[in-house]
C-alpha cells in the first residue's frame, strides 16, 4: 500500500468521526428526551473511555505512520501537538481497561493540543502570520494541498 491509500483512509476516518460528533451534539441538545436519544447517550457514556482510547490510539498510529514510514517530516508545531496527543492514547487505553476516571487529565492535554492545532491550522491557511515554526507551508502552498484534492474527489 502506498501513502496515498493511508491518507485517504485516515481522512475518511476523520470525516466519520466529525459526523458522529455532530450527531451526538445534536442528540444531546435537541433530542435527549426521546427514548432512542436517551438510550444512545447512555450507551456512549458507558463506553466513552474506550471510544476515546480508540480515537487517540488511531491518531497516534496515523501520525507515526506518516512520519516514520511515509517519511513526512513533522514541523515543530506537529511535534508539540504529538506531545499533547501521545499521552492521551496511553492514558485513555489504560483507563479503558481499569475503568478509571481521567477526565481532568484528558481535558487538560486535549485543550493544550487544541490550542496548538488551531494556531497551526491558521498558519497553514494564512502563511503570512508564520513566525518560522511551521515548515508545512512552502511558497504559499500547504504540504498536503495536492493530496487534499484526491480526498475531495472521493467524497
Amino acid at each position: 500500500m502506498n501513502s496515498e491509500t493511508f491518507e485517504v483512509f485516515f481522512s475518511l476516518l476523520t470525516i466519520a468521526t466529525l459526523v458522529a460528533t455532530v450527531i451526538v451534539i445534536a442528540v444531546r441538545f435537541i433530542g435527549p428526551t426521546s427514548g432512542a436519544g436517551r438510550e444512545m447517550l447512555t450507551s456512549l457514556a458507558t463506553h466513552r473511555t474506550a471510544i476515546s482510547a480508540a480515537i487517540t490510539s488511531t491518531s497516534m498510529l496515523g501520525s507515526l505512520y506518516f512520519s516514520e514510514i511515509a517519511n513526512f517530516v513533522p514541523c515543530t508545531l506537529c511535534w508539540y501537538q504529538r506531545i499533547a496527543m501521545y499521552p492521551l492514547a496511553i492514558l485513555t487505553t489504560i483507563a479503558a481497561f481499569r475503568r478509571d476516571d481521567i477526565r481532568l487529565y484528558v481535558t487538560v492535554l486535549a485543550s493544550i493540543g487544541a490550542v496548538i492545532s488551531t494556531y497551526h491550522w491558521l498558519l497553514e491557511r494564512f502563511p503570512s502570520i508564520d513566525a518560522g515554526v511551521c515548515s508545512t507551508v512552502h511558497d504559499g502552498r500547504r504540504l498536503f494541498e495536492s493530496r487534499d484534492q484526491s480526498v475531495r474527489r472521493l467524497i
